[in-house]
């Protein structure tokens, strides 16, 4: 005749797999800590070249409208190094790219870029035209300064790093972070509130690229509860 568990074994085994879903869910958060953490990372990593070559040219990269007369390093495609036009914007467009192309030619940031953007002028593309990231392979960062990111809670009179991009149809992925995720790193470097401070938070295009979401902040709070990617991060210095 066999015998059944005992409530002893039943409660060993009811144990033993608690502890087991326990460690894969801290395992998990960690794993995902650690990400965004490379995030912050890399920001920081920016900020410094962006104001190192500020303080070398007197000038932003991107807008550098002296920068052939300094780099001849160039990309494959291109003749000449491109300039920017000194107005002290750096627009989301060429200055864009060139702001990039600009850093990894002063060699104060690592990587190669094409120094153009792609599709009708507008795309970015990671590791390619703009820095890539460990986050997600689709992530890329983009750099602008004095110039309007529409229905964005970001003061652009200041310089911007943005993890990600509000232009539909973008090979960068657009509305790149969990709302919850976008928190983590704002109450990591700042103050957690998306519509102040030097992290601010605002919507991306959604997943086909026709409009901007508008689920990333509720009341000027993130919308922690929302599972789905709907934040786009602009870190101001």
């Amino acid at each position: 005749m066999k015998k059944g568990f005992s409530l002893v074994e039943l409660s060993v085994v009811l144990i033993i797999i608690g502890i087991l879903i326990a460690a894969v869910a801290t395992s998990t958060k960690l794993i995902g800590n650690s990400k965004l953490r490379k995030v912050m990372q890399e920001v920081e990593s920016m900020k410094s070249g962006i104001n190192t070559f500020y303080a070398s040219f007197d000038a932003y990269p991107g807008d550098f409208k002296r920068a052939s007369a300094f780099f001849d390093n160039l990309p494959e495609g291109l003749d000449e190094m491109p300039n920017g036009n000194g107005d002290n914007f750096v627009e989301y467009n060429a200055e864009n790219a060139y702001s990039w192309l600009h850093l990894a030619s002063a060699q104060v940031i690592d990587g190669a870029y094409t120094g153009a953007m792609s599709g009708s002028g507008e795309g970015a593309t990671p590791r390619e035209n703009s820095p890539g990231s460990q986050y997600s392979p689709g992530v890329c960062y983009n750099h602008i300064f004095n110039y309007d990111l529409t229905g964005s809670t970001v003061d652009t009179t200041q310089n911007n790093i943005v993890v990600g991009t509000q232009v539909t149809n973008n090979p960068c992925v657009a509305s790149t972070f969990l709302p919850k995720d976008a928190e983590f790193i704002d109450l990591k470097l700042d103050d957690g509130n998306p519509v102040n401070g030097n992290v601010r938070s605002y919507g991306g295009s959604n997943t086909n690229g026709t409009s901007f979401s508008a689920e990333c902040i509720v009341d000027d709070q993130y919308n922690s509860v929302d599972l789905d990617q709907e934040c786009i991060i602009g870190i101001l210095f």
